[in-house]
């Protein structure tokens, strides 16, 4: 298995549809059928991978656009998008720049990969302790770009119909084997160690290999919603009950649901931002100090919320 497919069979925080697009397109290309990427991106039909962030009037915009994932890859190089671990190195040269009075988050992602969502999350949390950090949502915050996003100060939409939430994870197994038995192909596995070979394409799923997985897949729910409400500043019950099952809410659905905080445009938010960073340097004193502690989800309340595995 190539090393696309490998992050792809890792847990993600996705749109359900977009990851398997994103999949679908990382098996073509695994078995040969390469579009001409560089024809792609000069014909405009790609975005390339974000970086870097610009500063406007003193506030810093960083840009979270596409699928996220941990470093610039083929997922990027296919579907466009954000890594991860570029996204947390912006955020906190922003949060060090000398010419940066705040930071905004503009985001336009259905998720992407789990690994380094929590870290980059994490660098915004930070970031709050020293300059006002304000997310806005432009068309889809979803799922990982949620997890990130939700760690603003506040967290904004653009108009009535873009979408936010999909709190959930998600990893999908492709049992190989039938296509491999008629293409003529037997693989046998030599592996060491009782869980070696814990979701091996070249086989059918156990249901022990299924519960193994959907224990996984459970502890980085916790997590994120864990997460989530540490950010948002609701209790873990409320994130459980009227955010975190899954679902897409769009414009006022998200903000009834403690998804969002209002509505504005990016222009309105750089004169907020400058304003609460002015505000901030009048009072001197902890602008955005938050609990870094994550609260515990228990397993009887996310009971309620996960699909136990069949």
């Amino acid at each position: 298995m190539s090393h696309i497919l490998s992050l792809l069979s890792t847990p993600w925080a996705c749109l359900p549809e977009h990851h398997e697009m994103v999949y679908g397109l990382a098996e073509a290309w695994a078995r040969g059928e390469r579009a001409d990427l560089e024809a792609l991106k000069a014909g405009g039909k790609l975005p390339g991978p974000s970086q870097g962030y610009e500063v406007r009037d003193g506030v810093a915009i960083i840009p979270l656009m596409g699928t996220l994932s941990p470093r610039v890859n083929l997922t990027t190089e296919v579907s466009g998008g954000t890594s991860s671990e570029l996204l947390a190195r912006d955020i906190r040269m922003a949060a060090d720049d000398p010419q940066v009075a705040g930071i905004i988050l503009q985001v336009d992602s259905p998720g992407g990969a789990v690994a380094g969502t929590q870290a980059a999350a994490s660098a915004v949390m930070a970031a709050r302790r020293t300059k006002p950090v304000v997310t806005l949502g432009e068309g889809t915050i979803a799922s990982g770009a949620y997890w990130i996003g939700s760690a603003g100060d506040q967290l904004f939409l653009s108009s009535a119909t873009d979408m936010a939430g999909s709190i959930g994870v998600r990893m999908i197994h492709r049992d190989m084997s039938r296509a491999e038995e008629a293409a003529g192909i037997k693989t046998t596995e030599i592996v060491a160690g009782k869980w070696k070979s814990l979701g091996s394409e070249h086989g059918p799923l156990t249901e022990s290999g299924q519960k193994a997985l959907q224990d996984r897949v459970d502890a980085i729910y916790r997590v994120f919603v864990g997460d989530v409400a540490n950010q948002r500043g609701r209790s873990t019950e409320q994130v459980l009950s009227d955010m975190a099952d899954g679902r897409v809410f769009v414009g006022q659905e998200a903000i009834d649901a403690g998804l969002a905080d209002g509505f504005a445009s990016i222009d309105e938010l750089v004169q907020e931002v400058r304003d609460r960073a002015k505000k901030r340097t009048a009072i001197g004193s902890g602008y955005g100090i938050i609990k870094q502690s994550t609260p515990v989800v228990s397993m009887t309340s996310l009971s309620r919320y996960v699909h136990p595995a069949s």
